[in-house]
């Protein structure tokens, strides 16, 4: 039979693994959160682009077929900014995470 000293111990450590579930559950939670804003928000960035800049997607050719500087070209300012947009939600949701580590 167990005394009370190691029945505390015993009841302590379960509380912590409790606490340490909680914690990962919501860490979790907090990581779909964010990447789903992310998807979100790119989505709705690239969706609204088109009303932002009328002529942002023209079906027109670029003028030589081998020019590698098509985001020179006006009609590619949507392009960018949505590229823009999703590079800054990535190293937002990058540095949510390491910060969600950290507290581990």
């Amino acid at each position: 039979m167990r005394d009370n000293k190691e029945l505390a111990e015993a009841v302590m450590r379960r509380a912590a693994e409790i606490r340490l579930e909680k914690t990962k559950r919501r860490n979790r939670v907090y990581t779909v959160f964010a990447a789903v804003a992310c998807i979100a928000l790119v989505a709705g960035l690239s969706i609204g682009v088109s009303s932002i800049l009328p002529g942002a997607y023209t079906a027109s050719a670029p003028p030589e077929p081998y020019s590698g500087t098509l985001i020179v070209g006006s009609e590619a300012g949507g392009y960018v900014i949505v590229a823009i947009a999703a590079f800054a939600l990535g190293i937002c949701f990058t540095l949510l995470c390491l910060k969600l580590m950290v507290r581990k």
